[in-house]
């Protein structure tokens, strides 16, 4: 037999051997056919749970049901409530759960219960302990102590708690968690956030000229460009100014004639400096303004879809 066989009282009922503790404790005070205790763990009796059942089945008692919290140990290959290392008053289940063990402690008498763990905003359970050395550490994960319980062979200090397919709230030891590389314990926690909080969808774009929905770089859909820049090279090449265009086709002005050049087939030809003597004045008002609108200071191509 070993310690994993037996229970105490409160752990009889917590698997559902009995319907409460005070039950168990009356049918262990006043009935003759109870167990003997087989062994005791601080102020607590433990019993052999094969001789529990026996006795529950010889009074006629209907089958226990295990509790939805944990399922009853099975007493093959140990794997069952063993000791956290370096926290003698917890233990981790191979089912993924932690409990505290009946303890006196400063003179007083704590009875042990099984934790309940807290999830944090990635889908992971976590609980405080206290250790031996009497610090108390919060936010533990559960997956990592029940591994250091059951597998402590297999840590290192590279290594990470690992979930398989059964998610993160999936503690079980063997079947869902592991020791693994710590590019692999990365891989693990992106794919949970991306499960827990999907990229939310962008609102496709719509042109605000046309109203149609595209998908392109810009405010404006392609089309639109397209007219903008033919339209652009029309009014250009008809001598209006290019502040004037920016302004008619409600468009930035340097934007505009980048779309008339690549659009509207505009072709810019630039003029020889004036002759010693020559006067400004000589040169075509349109091409004075030009240059003024292009080498502005500050021109924006702000919202401008020729980039």
């Amino acid at each position: 037999m070993t310690e994993s066989d037996l229970l105490s009282l409160s752990q009889a009922v917590q698997y559902g051997l009995f319907v409460s503790l005070d039950a168990a404790r009356k049918a262990s005070t006043r009935d003759s056919r109870f167990p003997a205790p087989a062994a005791k763990r601080g102020g607590a009796f433990l019993y052999d749970v094969a001789s529990l059942r026996a006795y529950l089945g010889a009074r006629g008692d209907p089958p226990p049901v295990p509790s939805p919290h944990d399922e009853l140990p099975p007493p093959v290959e140990g794997r069952t409530w063993k000791p956290i290392p370096g926290a003698r008053h917890y233990e981790a289940s191979h089912r993924g759960h932690i409990r505290s063990v009946d303890r006196w402690r400063g003179g007083r008498f704590y009875k042990g219960v099984v934790l309940k763990p807290r999830e944090d905003p990635d889908g992971y359970l976590r609980v405080n302990i206290t250790y031996d050395d009497g610090e108390r550490k919060h936010n533990l994960s559960v997956a990592r102590l029940v591994l250091l319980a059951h597998d402590p062979d297999g840590h290192a200090e590279d290594l990470d708690a690992c979930h398989g397919p059964g998610g993160p709230q999936d503690n079980r030891w063997p079947e869902n968690i592991r020791w693994d590389t710590k590019d692999a314990n990365r891989e693990e926690a992106l794919a949970v956030r991306l499960v827990n909080s999907p990229p939310k969808p962008r609102p496709p774009k719509v042109c605000p000229r046309c109203s149609k929905e595209h998908g392109g770089k810009g405010r404006n859909c392609h089309e639109c460009v397209v007219a903008i820049g033919e339209n652009a090279a029309r009014y250009l090449a008809e001598g209006m100014p290019l502040d004037k265009v920016a302004d008619a086709l409600d468009y930035p002005p340097a934007g505009v004639f980048n779309l008339a050049v690549r659009y509207g087939s505009l072709h810019l030809s630039i003029r020889p400096p004036l002759p010693p003597g020559g006067h400004a004045e000589s040169r075509p008002l349109f091409a004075r303004r030009l240059r003024r609108v292009l080498f502005r200071r500050g021109a924006s191509r702000q919202d401008s879809d020729a980039r």
